[in-house]
Parts: structure tokens; C-alpha cells; sequence
């Protein structure tokens, strides 16, 4: 079926050269859907068939590369499917893409200043005082005459 992938490889050049003249680099995107179009053709597909996309997307090996590889498709199928209905938009929500960010680590009273004590550094007090200042509004006030008080010395 070397036609179905020169059809798809078509359709993917011009959705490239659409979406870059709008200033979009599609650098993993190019990758990405020259790959499916590879792996369609070894199907028999000569167009975006949702279940062959999934298919493709679930070899990726971690679940935001799958999502990632997924959306890629999803966005060529709604472009291509303005000029062509037999293309197959896939479902989005297929893989979850969020990554689960660490819990950022709030330092207490007693944390600040135990830090301060260990650095006799002004410089060293004074950013990290800032640090508290801006990370938390109540600290602000306390710490507000104690920066000025070193700041001035």
C-alpha cells in the first residue's frame, strides 16, 4: 500500500507547510505523524483511522508521550478532515497527560531560621528573608523591619 503512505506523507507536508507559515516549528509533530504515517501504511490505511492512531500512540513508553503522540494526530486529522471527510478524528482523553508535579516544600518559622543562623552571611539573610517575604504574606510584616535593619547596617 505504498500509495495509502504517499497519500498520508502528502496531506502531512501540507499541514506542515500550513501551520509553520503560521509560525509553529513542529519539530517532534513532524516526527511524530511521518511515524504514523509509516505504521498506517503497514496497516493498509490511506487515511487517519482513529483506532490505527491509538494503536500507533500506545508503542510510546510513557503515558505523556502516548498523549503527546496521540494529540499530534488528532490535530493533522482535524486539519485534513476540512478537505477530506474519510479521515477519522481519534478521541482526545485517551491517555492522561498530566504530569504530576512534586509538592513544592513550604519552609516554616522555625526552618528560615534555622537556615539564617547557619549562614552569618548578610547577603545570604537577606535573600533568604526575601524568599519567605514573598512566598508567604504573613512572614512579611515580621521579617519587613528586619530586612531594613540589615539593609541599613
Amino acid at each position: 500500500m505504498a500509495g495509502g503512505c504517499a497519500m498520508l506523507k502528502d496531506d502531512i507536508a501540507t499541514y506542515l507547510a500550513v501551520r509553520r507559515a503560521g509560525g509553529f516549528k513542529l519539530e517532534d509533530d513532524e516526527l511524530y505523524l511521518y511515524s504514523f504515517a509509516r505504521f498506517a501504511d503497514a496497516k493498509g490505511d490511506t487515511h487517519v483511522v482513529a483506532q490505527t492512531a491509538i494503536t500507533w500512540a500506545e508503542q510510546a513508553c510513557s503515558e505523556a508521550q502516548r498523549s503527546q503522540r496521540l494529540k499530534a494526530v488528532i490535530r493533522f486529522a482535524h486539519f485534513s478532515r476540512a478537505t477530506d471527510s474519510h479521515h477519522e478524528i481519534p478521541p482526545q482523553g485517551v491517555f492522561c497527560s498530566r504530569r504530576r508535579r512534586p509538592t513544592p516544600y513550604l519552609f516554616n518559622d522555625e526552618a528560615v531560621q534555622a537556615l539564617m543562623i547557619l549562614k552569618k552571611s548578610v547577603e545570604l539573610e537577606v535573600i533568604i528573608g526575601g524568599v519567605r517575604i514573598t512566598g508567604a504574606k504573613p512572614w512579611y510584616y515580621p521579617l519587613k523591619s528586619f530586612t531594613q535593619r540589615v539593609t541599613q547596617n
